[in-house]
C-alpha cells in the first residue's frame, strides 16, 4: 500500500512538472511571438491561444472553447479576435461595467463565472449561451485599460490557482505586446502626418515661388532687354531702367 501511494505521489508530482514545463513553454513562445509582432491582430490571437493551454490540461478538447478578446473602441468593449463566435456576435459590443467583465476590469483580476447564460453582458452572446464556465482576463496597465479576455467552455471546470496565474501571466504578455503596437500606430500616423504636412509645405513654397519671384525674375529679364535696347539711343533711360531692376532684383 505504501508504494502504491508513493508511485501516485510521483505520478502526480511528473505530471504537475509536465503542466508547468507546457505552460512556461506556451508562454516563452508567446512572449517570442509577441516581440517580433506589432499587429493587434496577431497578439490577441496569440493570447487566446495561451489561455487555451489551461483547457488542454483538463482533457478538454479546444473544440469546445469559445472565447473573444475585446478592445475599447469608443468608449465600449468590441471583439477583435474570436473563437466559435458566429458572425452576429462578432459586431455586439459591450460597456465592460457589470457581470464577470465589470468585475474582472474593477478588481484587476482574473474572474470566473459558474453562469455565464445568465451573466449581464455575456447572455448577449449567442456563443456564451451553452458554456458553463468563463473566466475573464483583464488586460490593463496601472490605469490603463485596453480591454478583457473571455474564455468559456460547455464543460464545467474548476480552474485552480496555477491556471489564474498562466492567466494572469498570459494577460501581463498580452498588454506590453499591445502597448508597443498602439505605440508604433502611433509613430506610424505621425509619420504620415509629417509626410503630409512636409508636402502641402512644398506645395505652399512652390505656389508662393510661381506667384512672387519667379515673376520678379520674369520682370527683371524683361527689363534688362529693354535696357539693352535703349542702351544706343538713349544711355540715359537705360541707366535709370538698370537702376529699377537692381532694386527690383535685391528684393526679389
Amino acid at each position: 500500500g505504501l508504494q502504491r501511494e508513493i508511485t501516485r505521489v510521483r505520478a502526480h508530482e511528473c505530471r504537475d512538472l509536465r503542466s508547468a514545463n507546457n505552460r512556461a513553454q506556451a508562454l516563452q513562445r508567446m512572449a517570442s511571438t509577441l516581440s517580433a509582432t506589432l499587429s493587434f491582430e496577431r497578439v490577441v490571437e496569440q493570447s487566446l491561444d495561451a489561455c487555451s493551454l489551461a483547457l488542454d490540461e483538463m482533457g478538454i478538447p479546444r473544440d469546445s472553447l469559445v472565447g473573444a478578446v475585446f478592445l475599447y473602441e469608443g468608449g465600449v468593449l468590441r471583439p477583435v479576435a474570436r473563437r466559435r463566435l458566429p458572425g452576429d456576435d462578432s459586431e455586439r459590443t459591450i460597456p465592460g461595467k457589470q457581470g464577470v467583465v465589470g468585475a474582472a476590469l474593477s478588481q484587476a483580476e482574473p474572474v470566473v463565472t459558474n453562469n455565464p447564460p445568465e451573466d449581464p453582458e455575456l447572455k448577449g452572446y449567442e456563443a456564451f449561451q451553452n458554456c458553463l464556465t468563463a473566466v475573464c482576463v483583464p488586460l490593463r496597465a496601472g490605469f490603463q485599460l485596453f480591454g478583457a479576455m473571455v474564455i468559456g467552455t460547455d464543460t464545467a471546470v474548476q480552474f485552480d490557482r496555477d491556471h489564474f496565474d498562466l492567466f494572469k501571466a498570459v494577460g501581463d504578455q498580452a498588454v506590453i505586446a499591445l502597448q508597443n503596437a498602439q505605440l508604433y500606430q502611433r509613430l506610424e500616423a505621425e509619420k504620415q502626418r509629417l509626410i503630409e504636412a512636409d508636402e502641402q509645405a512644398r506645395r505652399e513654397l512652390a505656389r508662393d515661388l510661381h506667384d512672387g519671384p519667379t515673376q520678379s525674375i520674369a520682370a527683371i529679364a524683361m527689363r534688362l532687354g529693354f535696357a539693352r535696347t535703349t542702351m544706343a539711343q538713349d544711355p540715359a533711360r537705360a541707366t535709370q531702367e538698370i537702376q529699377k531692376v537692381e532694386a527690383l532684383a535685391r528684393r526679389t
